[in-house]
């Protein structure tokens, strides 16, 4: 019976130090964070999480506000906005990175080097041993990156999306 015990209390500590991680991110700033790198540590595959963003209008037009999420804004939801904002997980192995923005953009903006991209490591400790090595590709409605698989590339950043070209910028 001492054995048992001895047995289920081991598996209750090793239960409550595999969960540690999560409760030292649980608090309200870090919820999203701590969710998206959990996400990349169980499934192995690349998450992306836009910001939400809402019309910078007195009233804007019903159904243009945009919640965020693992969905992209619409063409019509991206449209009311010039920049996007999204949080990007993936491991090593991962080797491509697709972010939509559905702003239609035609091939002169794209010649144009547009959007812009600016991309920063997440101060979640999530940070690689070495650098993703990233590579960008502009798109009509999307932006695709694409990396290496070395060892210790896996990592969350924060993605940019922004059209220079945009009054207001």
């Amino acid at each position: 019976m001492k054995t048992k015990r001895k047995i289920g209390a081991v598996l209750i500590a090793i239960l409550a130090l595999a969960l540690l991680p999560a409760a030292v991110f649980a608090s309200p700033h870090h919820v999203l964070p701590a969710i998206v790198a959990l996400g990349m540590g169980i499934a192995g595959t690349v998450t992306v999480t836009y910001s939400s963003f809402a019309v910078d209008q007195p009233s804007p037009q019903v159904g243009t506000a945009y919640t965020g999420g693992t969905t992209a804004p619409s063409a019509i939801q991206a449209g009311q906005v010039n920049r996007l904002n999204a949080l990007v997980g993936f491991t090593d192995g991962d080797t491509s990175i697709t972010l939509t923005h559905n702003w239609g953009l035609s091939a002169a903006a794209q010649a144009a080097n547009e959007p812009d991209i600016i991309v920063t490591d997440y101060a979640l400790g999530s940070s690689g041993t070495t650098p993703a090595g990233m590579t960008w590709a502009r798109n009509t409605n999307t932006v695709v990156g694409s990396k290496g698989t070395a060892a210790g590339s896996g990592r969350t950043l924060c993605v940019t999306l922004r059209l220079p070209a945009t009054p207001g910028n």
